[in-house]
């Protein structure tokens, strides 16, 4: 059972280009929930208004920045139960943070973790490698960016970007958002490539720490499909929900049931 003396400092680590603001609605929820608790979600290192160009931006980069973030504000808010949330690649991000035991943390929700290469994210993965791919891709990202504005709404409203639509394309037409983007997608593969967690967590993970874990799978998530959530161990405590979407945290109210089920999972009941 949780400590209900202890407040509770929930950390959320967002995927990517998962910016800060795209989980305002997720931490309202949240908050509905755990009124008197703290609530922060940091975006990721070089998609800052006015971050830098990094030319060789990688997942262990990221993995440090938000590590120096974690650390600020456990000092900030001392004697609390530390609770990280990581979606899509913050959930790659949280685990390998919780692997490596920088500091001690209470709980871990994992929300549509793309934590291992598989069908079929793996041939975007693989693509990656390609220079005829990334710029392919580059080149889609310019064109839709600069949609005229009559047909910017329909673009948004196919991608569901919701109410962060306007948002989310003025991000990715700021010339250094969008170097860095493909900057850290570059280096996607001799990441993943060389991934153990899934060998960790199946062989070398403690009870306590598996029971430290949450895992919660999306419908039809080409990042972190079914077939993963097939393969995590029995010992490890997943469930797989289809009401949410992999983007989940666009949508009001799949955040309203994502913060309910974290709550319920937290106090065990």
């Amino acid at each position: 059972m949780n400590d209900s003396s202890k407040k509770n400092l929930f950390i959320i680590i967002p995927g990517n280009p998962g910016m800060d603001y795209a989980y305002d609605d997720f931490i309202q929820s949240l908050k509905k929930i755990h009124k008197d608790d703290f609530f922060y979600c940091h975006q990721h290192l070089g998609q800052a208004t006015h971050d830098d160009f990094f030319p060789s931006l990688s997942i262990e980069d990221l993995i440090n920045d938000h590590k120096e973030f974690i650390e600020s504000k456990i000092k900030q808010h001392k004697d609390c139960h530390l609770i990280l949330i990581g979606h899509s690649l913050g959930g790659l991000l949280s685990l390998e943070i919780f692997q490596k035991k920088f500091f001690p943390i209470h709980k871990v929700f994992l929300l549509c973790p793309f934590i291992e290469l598989s069908f079929p994210n793996i041939w975007f993965v693989k693509g990656l490698k390609k220079k005829g791919f990334q710029n392919g891709l580059r080149r889609f990202v310019n064109i839709v960016g600069k949609a005229p504005a009559p047909l910017q709404k329909p673009i948004q409203k196919f991608f569901n970007l919701g109410d962060y639509g306007e948002q989310i394309f003025e991000d990715f037409n700021r010339e250094n958002f969008k170097y860095n983007f493909f900057s850290l997608l570059q280096r996607y593969p001799l990441h993943y490539e060389n991934l153990n967690l899934m060998s960790w967590l199946t062989k070398k993970a403690t009870q306590e720490e598996k029971e430290s874990l949450f895992f919660i799978f999306a419908k039809r998530d080409p990042w972190s499909p079914k077939t993963l959530y097939k393969k995590l161990p029995a010992s490890i405590p997943k469930v797989f929900e289809p009401r949410f979407d992999h983007n989940f945290c666009l949508d009001p109210s799949q955040c309203m049931i994502m913060a309910s089920l974290i709550h319920k999972r937290l106090f065990n009941f």
